[in-house]
């Protein structure tokens, strides 16, 4: 569920991941200066704030004076407000663009429609983009069936991710040293429960209450995180002294959900002529125990490796028949977590309980950080840039919080670059693409500090832009741990998020503010929301 992601957060959002434009002359584009005699005019569309802006001129500027290609890319800013519409209007008509940005949100929405040249003959004979070295969470947002919307390894490649921003805890540092709290940041190497800062020994958790240590580099259990979140709620905001309104701020439940296998949509099978393989069910009210496997392990028939979560459909059976769970459980082969319905009414509880502001509380939701009102902010790369330079206190990151049984887990955020099925310069709009997602043109947005780059070599080399910076913040490696699991929100499952704005406005609002209740909220609607969902996959 994408929960609060009213339309000024995805402008936000997307305004703070991209920066896009375009135009041409001898291109399938329009609207911009033409290009130098005897050379190939690309038109890539886009937005994004100064700085990106800045740093996309002078990376294109760099290409158009010394690429040997004779191409030139004609890069012209659109209003980011209306970005999506005026993209759509000019696919559908005769001023195409030759390459645009896709948010991570819309890319199977305008593949769907047929406007997207899929990417597999241009990759494959690439010398430049190595497949094996993008993160594949990133890759399972561009690589789908666009009658089903399911992820496939082999399924065609719709667009080329520009970058990837993860979520994790923006803490404020100086918050946590007013209520006598201690920073360290080592991990548990060794995995013996013990991690050694200057001679001394600590518990290897994310919170000890009773010593009064954070440490950075390890995810706090929700029991950890309760406890610290408690501390740091004082009821008020003092910023001259440090002292938080509230301890901690999620926008999403995807860090509680999905760290103990639960979800908001499951895909069904069925021979049902009527659908393309299946349909959609909406489960973020099932009350379904959740499990995960401790062993190599075969249940209901289906086998399960050590780690994994057991199927969303096997859940039922092992809810229907306790004594087979019980004796996995007793055997040691799996390990029972809560219901997602039982962890999502545990994130409400933050909000009901003084530790999360509600959202009749919020009037910028960036300042509750950047003010001082929180102490724990959850979010994206993207806003770096802004902390930067609105945070006036010492502030960090660290991982997002887990279930104690469960895994790791959240979304991030991304942009891809997708070429027009009707661009009449496809092999110099891909060069565009190998420049702008591969190592140079993703070293050089990095600097800017609202992405991670879409390379994991790249993002894990010391001496490249983005572990090599010396500014805010100083513990950019949990980024990559981040990256590497995190997938992206609920509004990238499906063409659209139609289905989301059924029932998300009314959590965002009545049920967060404490006016309704969750089961008023699913009473409500759940069944239209499942009606909905079948016209995804609904054979035309």
């Amino acid at each position: 569920m994408r929960n609060k992601f009213r339309l000024t957060s995805l402008l936000l959002l997307t305004g703070a991941l991209v920066a896009l434009v375009g135009c041409t002359t001898t291109g399938s584009g329009s609207g911009g200066q033409g290009s130098p005699t005897g050379k190939t005019t690309v038109s890539l569309w886009g937005w994004g704030d100064e700085k990106e802006v800045e740093v996309f001129q002078n990376l294109l500027r760099n290409y158009n004076s010394t690429n040997e290609d004779n191409i030139y890319v004609n890069f012209v800013k659109k209003p980011s407000n209306s970005y999506y519409s005026v993209l759509e209007t000019a696919l559908t008509g005769r001023q195409a663009p030759d390459l645009f940005y896709l948010g991570d949100s819309m890319i199977k929405r305008f593949t769907a429609a047929g406007y997207v040249q899929e990417l597999d003959q241009y990759i494959a004979t690439s010398e430049i983009i190595d497949m094996d070295d993008i993160w594949s969470t990133l890759m399972k947002r561009y690589q789908f069936n666009p009658q089903t919307y399911q992820y496939g390894p082999t399924e065609h490649i719709w667009g080329l991710p520009k970058d990837i921003g993860p979520t994790v805890i923006f803490y404020n540092e100086d918050a946590f040293s007013a209520k006598g709290i201690s920073v360290i940041s080592a991990k548990d190497d060794d995995n013996d429960g013990v991690v050694k800062v200057n001679g001394t020994n600590y518990p290897a958790v994310g919170y000890n209450d009773e010593l009064k240590v954070f440490n950075n580099k390890i995810a706090m259990t929700f029991e950890e995180c309760d406890v610290l979140s408690a501390l740091l709620s004082s009821g008020s905001t003092n910023a001259r002294t440090h002292q938080t309104k509230w301890g901690f701020y999620s926008n999403w439940w995807f860090y509680a959900g999905w760290s103990v296998g639960g979800d908001v949509l499951h895909f069904k099978e069925t021979d049902d002529p009527a659908y393309n393989g299946g349909y959609w069910e909406f489960t973020l009210d099932d009350t379904n125990p959740n499990y995960r496997a401790l062993k190599d392990v075969t249940v209901h028939g289906k086998n399960y490796v050590k780690g994994q979560f057991i199927d969303y459909y096997s859940l039922a059976y092992l809810a229907a028949n306790k004594s087979v769970a019980d004796a996995h459980i007793n055997a040691g082969e799996l390990v029972k977590l809560p219901s997602m319905r039982e962890v999502f009414d545990y994130w409400l509880t933050y909000f009901s309980g003084g530790l999360s502001p509600k959202p009749a509380d919020i009037s910028t939701e960036l300042a509750l950080f950047t003010s001082q009102d929180v102490a724990m902010f959850v979010e994206g790369r993207y806003v770096v840039p802004q902390f930067r330079s609105d945070a006036q206190f010492n502030w960090n990151v660290a991982p997002l919080p887990r279930h104690k049984d469960g895994v790791s887990a959240g979304h991030s955020g991304s942009m891809c670059l997708s070429m027009s099925v009707r661009s009449s310069v496809k092999e110099q709009a891909f060069k565009i693409i190998e420049y702008l997602c591969g190592p140079h043109g993703q070293d050089a947005l990095a600097e800017s500090g609202f992405n991670v780059p879409n390379q994991i070599s790249l993002a894990s080399d010391p001496t490249a832009n983005f572990l090599n910076s010396t500014e805010k913040p100083q513990n950019n490696e949990i980024y990559l741990e981040a990256a590497a699991i995190q997938r992206g929100g609920d509004w990238t499952f499906l063409a659209d998020d139609r289905w989301i704005e059924i029932w998300a406005p009314t959590l965002n609002g009545d049920v967060m503010n404490g006016v309704k209740t969750v089961d008023q909220l699913f009473s409500l609607y759940k069944d239209q929301v499942n009606a909905y969902l079948k016209q995804y996959t609904e054979k035309k």
